[in-house]
């Protein structure tokens, strides 16, 4: 065997601690320094041919994935709600979402409370819930203030599924707290109503009051006062010609433009206008339907909810009406469907196309189901929002063609050149795409408070969030108008309008009212946003309106959200605004640049300042020969990131470098003694120890502790951390331990076990004030032997992967067996650590301890201590309970020679042999079956200590002493002896260091060795004193052989296999070999790789005949171990018993791809997915690009 070096890295930390450096399974290396903890990361991997191969993948096999889903952001895992309405409930200026959900079949109200962090939706908890009987369910929610308090309160409609009369519905009012909702008010209807009431402010007190029919058929209004307790008001207001509709669409908003808010009633003949004069509303006249329409015909209706929206930015609002020629089912699709828009008197016939890309007849969409409220669709309900920023309000609504399941779809507001009226809507098909699949109900909603609007979407119990990402900078005025109570509810009615100047100098306006509508689910916001485009112009005038009272504000800054509290009501001048601005993009990104132009610049300034002091420095030093070298501090510790790179230009390895700090934690300064009153009392030898052994008095008073510094550490099982991760441990030398995860390029702190230690040790300890000082010094001793850790070791996974063990090694001989439960997101990192056992083992300083997993419920433990006693324990446990008993005493003899290592081998038929390490020596100790010994044999390795040991195999393995002296030892049973063979091998030199440890990747193809100077130097001169070195073991393996004969037929764990094959250079094997098409996954993406490093590292000048023939046989094998995963996924696909959308899409998509390469290659897999694939009926026809009309593949 032959040492040879790849590649070394000098670093700034000096190295003193044997077996200093470790490679954990997910391929990161630790090194010890003197100042903290140096690492490299080598499980990231550069792999550009597979990232290609996998986004060609994605797009293939999955086409669902949208870049607007943000569902999981919002909802976070509380998705099986649907929303009911909007409004601030907790007064803290952020929207919030009502919900009702099914709770073991009966219906619940609950708040989705909002916030500026991740999930930006959060269940209240059941402070914001209330529950409602069996047999109940809730029709309609309206938040709004119905006492005149400052906090928001909820009316409920409800029905009784055994009532006979289905359209007569319960009114319930629930109590408002602002951190809690009173569900006293569910027993206790406060009336009874004939369908369900609109929500207005009758008499103008900013308390919210309701408008409909009672159960008689009679029109009135209830009226509500600042009395909880006191009986609502009710008011006979003027009788109609006939009956109002149910289900209605009442509008309350200002239709006349006086600024109070007038009644447009929806009746079973058409419509009534009602406006607002002296605080009632007088009837002024009736509106009737387009000439061809009736509100019903033969018992089915003709038209679906109104809505009110400025469609031609003309100031004033156009009535929406949504129309089926030929009627509503009770559940499925309009075939004639249109929208009808009346202003100034006419009713005009917007007439949008509803023909979908393969011809279909798209039609509004409801299903009124009597029973099951959570996905019906009783009413066909257009809501509108500015999508776009353009101006002009867009519409979300319900579509679905014969029976088909219904999907939301957005209709955006364009010109059109022909027809009455300047605008008109289209459907945006792809819009919204694929998150509306099988949607039966959508809303708008501003998500991020950044002034654009978002959309929430419910369907089969199930919401979705979609995020609004506009590829432009638009401008936007948000208004909301609250209550005169603060932030105390939504109020409906208001007018609110502007007028401004485009950037082409026309002018512009907008109207629209707040929270006009309310009942089935209007899903109303309590806000306004007005898209203002791109311009960018000040806004001229903003007028809001209530209670025929008004006021103008002038200038608004574009991007502002504007809260208008209209309180006195009747001194509008009087009414409060508060304004705050949202930089658009433009400003962000020219901030951006110009913070990032002056950073560069302060970055280049300060560079050449610092080389020219530090060379002024180093001159004047050298001049004075004489160097404080107690003044250099390294503050904090390094760590290395290193990315083996496959497709690099030169063979040598790609890194990086961070810290990793120790933690300043101090656990033996909780033994609950005052160390500065004691050492007045103690004699002269006590004090010199107290001083002398920091550890005792860590912060005795006029002394100056020694700094923290790691001391050991220990690398948890792959599967720990999420991803397959692992979990640093460490011990200082103040005995902290604790777990810390890498996050990237910072290390965080997962938890502290010395502090958890201590917390369980502190209530036993009192103050021994009242004892003899020699007495409390002993104290002292005791319980600082008991704080102080000085050793850990992890288990292996356990109970299906799901926890682990660390045991820890306190000085006064116990060992601490905690429980941690593995992480398997990063939403979550708490490992929930329990202490199971605590073991005297009455061993003294434990140095080091050795984990070994039998079974799935027992193990063995190998500890070594100080005075080098070695011990073997047997471990067993279940759930979480456990138990550790002492098996023998492997190493009896206290012969003062500190234990620094452990390790198994373990034969073939389970026999164990335990390696120690004690100073120059290394022990071998043979164990039967029973775990009795054998024989045990010392040898002694070099003239200095052991400092690093490597497995190397079964019966092998690697040592290094101090001196630099490398030592093969193979190991071999014949019965009860023991046969040592010691081949010392070539060194790596390195001039004036010592050698300070060793280890290697998971399969021993990359060594890494960790050497620093042991000779008088100048740390200004000489600033990075350690080096690690990376080498190979020549004779070991083969890397491509062992490659080639890998028994899990996955390169997972063998990538350094394939960097070695990579820094050897080239020739690379195998690579011009053409027939690869018989060859498997596996193996072609061996030979993917080897042409890929061929590419990248042979001469380009040389040999372009070569080079063409690698390109080539490198496309088609990428191209072959594609066509074997999707060979896989169709098998899976067409197994399945039915197929979803999505998963015939897929198939198409596939379909289509493979006849394109057809030609090209073929292979028997390619023929079976053609073969499968044309077997399936109903597979979606060819898609070709919007743009080009080209195929999209």
């Amino acid at each position: 065997m032959e040492l040879k070096e790849i590649q070394s890295l000098p670093i700034a930390p000096a190295v003193g601690i044997p077996f200093a450096t470790s490679w954990s399974e997910d391929n990161k290396i630790s090194v010890i320094t003197e100042k903290g903890l140096f690492i490299v990361d080598g499980a990231r991997r550069s792999l550009r041919s597979a990232s290609t191969m996998l986004v060609l993948w994605l797009l293939i096999l999955v086409p669902l994935a949208s870049a607007g889903d943000i569902t999981n952001i919002v909802f976070g895992n509380v998705v099986n709600v649907k929303p009911a309405a909007f409004g601030d409930f907790n007064s803290d200026e952020l929207t919030d979402l009502f919900v009702l959900k099914d709770d073991n079949g009966m219906m619940t109200l609950e708040v989705m409370l909002a916030s500026d962090q991740e999930p930006l939706l959060k269940p209240g908890g059941d402070n914001y819930k209330c529950t409602f009987p069996n047999k109940i369910i809730v029709t309609s929610v309206v938040p709004g203030n119905f006492d005149g308090d400052a906090h928001m309160d909820v009316m409920v409609t409800l029905l009784n599924k055994t009532r006979v009369d289905r359209h007569v519905q319960q009114i319930h009012i629930l109590w408002g707290g602002g951190k809690f909702l009173n569900c006293s008010g569910i027993s206790t209807p406060v009336y009874e109503m004939k369908g369900q009431p609109v929500a207005i402010d009758y008499n103008h007190d900013m308390i919210v009051d309701l408008y409909g029919e009672d159960k008689d058929g009679n029109r009135t209004c209830i009226v509500f006062n600042k009395d909880r307790n006191e009986e609502p008001g009710r008011k006979n207001v003027s009788q109609g010609e006939s009956p109002l509709r149910v289900p209605h669409s009442h509008a309350y908003l200002d239709l006349n433009g006086d600024f109070a808010a007038d009644l447009l009633l929806s009746t079973e003949k058409g419509f009534e206008l009602h406006l607002s004069e002296n605080d009632q509303f007088v009837c002024n006249g009736t509106i009737k339907l387009p000439d061809e329409l009736t509100v019903k015909d033969k018992g089915q209706e003709m038209i679906g909810q109104s809505i009110f929206v400025d469609l031609e930015l003309t100031g004033k609002l156009y009535h929406l009406l949504p129309v089926c020629f030929d009627k509503f089912k009770e559940c499925g699709a309009c075939e004639n469907s249109t929208i009808y828009a009346y202003i100034d008197g006419k009713w005009h016939n917007l007439n949008p196309d509803f023909k979908g890309n393969t011809n279909q007849i798209w039609g509004f969409y409801r299903c009124q189901h009597k029973t099951d409220t959570m996905d019906a669709i009783p009413t066909v309900t257009l809501r509108a929002g500015d999508f776009n920023m353009d101006g002009y309000p867009d519409l979300l609504a319900t579509l679905g063609y014969k029976q088909s399941d219904p999907q939301v779809f957005l209709l955006e507001n364009v010109a059109k050149s022909s027809g009455s009226l300047s605008r008109s809507y289209v459907l945006r098909w792809e819009a919204l795409s694929p998150m509306n699949n099988k949607t039966g109900m959508a809303a708008f909603y501003d998500l991020y408070q950044d002034g654009v609007l978002d959309v929430i979407l419910y369907g089969h119990n199930k919401a979705q969030a979609f995020r609004n990402t506009l590829d432009y900078d638009a401008n936007f005025v948000k208004v909301m108008v609250l209550t005169g109570t603060e932030r105390g509810g939504n109020l409906p009615g208001p007018r609110i309008s502007y007028r401004t100047t485009t950037q082409d100098g026309t002018h512009r306006a907008a109207v629209t009212g707040q929270m006009p509508q309310s009942a089935h689910f209007a899903l109303g916001l309590p806000y306004t946003i007005f898209g203002l485009g791109r311009t960018p112009n000040f806004v001229d005038t903003l007028t809001v309106g209530v209670a025929n009272k008004y006021r103008d504000w002038t200038q608004i800054i574009p991007n502002s959200q504007m809260v208008v509290i209209p309180s006195p009501i009747e001194h509008p001048g009087k009414w409060r605004a508060q304004l705050f601005i949202t930089p658009s993009k433009m400003i962000l990104l020219s901030v951006a640049a110009l913070l990032g132009t002056c950073v560069l610049i302060t970055a280049i300034i300060g560079v050449l300042y610092w080389k020219e002091r530090r060379e002024d420095r180093i001159e004047k030093l050298q001049e004075a020969h004489r160097f404080h070298f107690d003044a250099i501090l390294i503050i904090g510790g390094l760590s290395l990131e290193v990315f083996p790179d496959p497709v690099g230009m030169q063979p040598c390895l790609k890194l990086h470098r961070s810290w990793v700090e120790p933690i300043d934690y101090l656990p033996t300064a909780y033994t609950n003694i005052n160390c500065d009153n004691l050492i007045w009392k103690l004699n002269q030898k006590e004090v010199y120890q107290m001083v002398l052994n920091t550890y005792l008095a860590p912060n005795l008073s006029n002394t100056k502790s020694v700094a923290p510094y790691i001391v050991q550490l220990a690398w948890s099982p792959a599967g720990m951390w999420f991803h397959s991760r692992c979990l640093l441990a460490s011990v200082t030398n103040y005995g902290c331990v604790v777990i810390q995860a890498s996050g990237g390029k910072h290390w965080q702190l997962l938890v502290n076990i010395s502090s958890l230690w201590i917390e369980k040790c502190t209530p036993e300890w009192d103050s021994c004030e009242s004892s003899l000082p020699k007495e409390q010094f002993e104290i002292l001793q005791t319980r600082s032997n008991k704080a102080k850790a000085t050793a850990i070791a992890w288990s292996s996974l356990l109970g299906d992967r799901e926890y682990c063990f660390l045991i820890v090694g306190v000085q006064d001989g116990t060992l601490l067996f905690w429980r941690l439960n593995s992480i398997k997101s990063a939403r979550n990192n708490d490992l929930e650590p329990k202490l199971l056992l605590q073991l005297k083992t009455e061993q003294y300083h434990i140095t080091t301890i050795h984990w070994m997993t039998k079974d799935d419920n027992s193990g063995l433990l190998f500890v070594g201590d100080v005075k080098g006693v070695i011990k073997m324990y047997s471990v067993k446990w279940q759930e979480t309970e456990l138990s550790c008993s002492l098996l023998t005493e492997l190493w009896p003899h206290s012969d003062r020679i500190q234990v620094i290592k452990l390790c198994t081998l373990l034969s073939h038929n389970s026999e164990v042999t335990v390696i120690a390490v004690k100073g120059s020596f290394v022990i071998v100790i043979s164990l039967d079956s029973n775990y009795c010994i054998l024989q045990t044999k010392p040898h002694h390795v070099g003239n200095l200590g052991i400092n690093g040991m490597i497995m190397l195999d079964s019966s092998s393995l690697l040592v290094l002493t101090l001196s630099g002296c490398f030592s093969h030892i193979n190991i071999s049973r014949t019965g009860k002896e023991l046969d040592m063979k010691v081949q010392t091998l070539n060194t790596i030199i390195v001039p004036k260091s010592a050698y300070y440890g060793i280890c290697s990747s998971a399969n021993r193809a990359i060594f890494c060795l960790v050497t620093s100077l042991n000779t008088v130097f100048d740390h200004l001169i000489q600033r990075e004193p350690a080096q690690i070195t990376f080498f190979k073991l020549c004779g070991l393996h083969d890397p491509y052989h062992a490659l080639l004969s890998n028994p899990s037929q996955t390169l997972t764990r063998h990538w350094d296999y394939l960097e070695v094959i990579r820094l050897q250079g080239p020739p690379f094997p195998d690579v011009e070999k053409e027939d690869i098409e018989q060859l498997n996954c596996y193996h072609l993406k061996i030979r993917m790789w080897l042409c890929r490093f061929a590419m990248m590292l042979e001469d380009p000048e040389e040999e372009a005949e070569k080079r063409n023939k690698v390109r080539r046989l490198l496309k088609k094998a990428e191209h072959l171990v594609l066509i074997q995963y999707i060979y896989k996924r169709v098998k899976k696909l067409t197994e399945q018993k039915s197929l979803s959308n999505e998963d015939k899409q897929s198939l198409a998509l596939i379909s289509s791809w493979i006849k394109k390469i057809e030609p090209e290659f073929k292979t028997p897999d390619l023929n079976a997915v053609l073969k499968c694939i044309t077997e399936i009926p109903d597979l979606p026809e060819q898609e070709f690009c919007a743009i080009c009309q080209k195929d999209i593949l």
